[in-house]
């Protein structure tokens, strides 16, 4: 090896690792800061992610609450469905002629209506966050849907006495 060579040998590899191995103090201190800097940037970047853990987690906690006392809500309507059902049934079982056709149909539309919002109710345990909005409406529309027939099934069903024939009995007089 020549002397030259020697030299670019020391030049391009040995005095890059030589002045390397001789930081300075300012280095020393700007790395650090640098690796401080990162540090504190990771840490918040923690933070900032656990903090919205939480508020998902606690809008989670407070979508399931609703949900709960929504579904609470539904139940104690077809649970008051159910005891008006009971009478109506009972008077519509008294019933002849067309009377007692229009009776079952009444009771019939409420029988299926009853359904549709009690699969609703299955579907509320079930549905996303994103999903509870629409399936709230429904529930809501089939809920008012059910008392619309109950009502209308109410007058007609118990409205008057009637005949076998199927026509309101009228009073005989003395």
């Amino acid at each position: 090896m020549t002397k030259r060579s020697m030299a670019v040998l020391c030049a391009t590899v040995i005095a890059p690792l030589v002045l390397g191995a001789c930081e300075t103090a300012t280095d020393r201190e700007q790395r650090a800061e640098r690796l401080h800097v990162e540090a504190e940037q990771r840490r918040a970047e923690a933070e900032q992610k656990a903090k919205q853990e939480q508020a998902k987690a606690d809008l989670d906690r407070e979508a399931a609450k609703e949900e709960m006392s929504y579904g609470l809500r539904v139940q104690k309507e077809l649970d008051g469905v159910d005891c008006t059902m009971s009478s109506l049934q009972d008077s519509a079982d008294q019933a002849t002629g067309s009377a007692k056709a229009q009776d079952d149909q009444a009771i019939g539309d409420i029988n299926a209506r009853k359904d549709i919002l009690q699969q609703d109710m299955k579907q509320i345990t079930m549905a996303s966050t994103n999903d509870w909005n629409g399936l709230r409406a429904k529930v809501d529309r089939d809920l008012d849907d059910l008392k619309k027939s109950l009502r209308t099934a109410s007058t007609t069903v118990k409205g008057t006495p009637r005949s076998a024939g199927g026509k309101p009995q009228t009073p005989t007089g003395p």
